[in-house]
């Protein structure tokens, strides 16, 4: 991917999957390897995996069949 800017990456970051953002991460810790980048994509990330996992753990709840 095209090095962004701030503002790009800012406008970008909300449509993006987690893996996409993951590969963003792993791109820029490879190459430019910007402070503030990096913990801008490590912050979404993080986002987007911790919705992804807490959707799986209220799924294993709601799938939970009455004993």
């Amino acid at each position: 991917m095209d090095k962004l800017n701030w503002r790009d990456l800012n406008e970008t970051l909300p449509q993006l999957t987690e893996p996409q953002v993951l590969e963003m991460l792993e791109a820029e810790k490879a190459g430019a390897r910007r402070q503030t980048t990096l913990i801008r994509l490590h912050q979404r990330y993080s986002a987007l995996r911790c919705m992804r996992e807490r959707a799986e753990l209220l799924q294993l709840v709601s799938d939970k069949q009455p004993e």
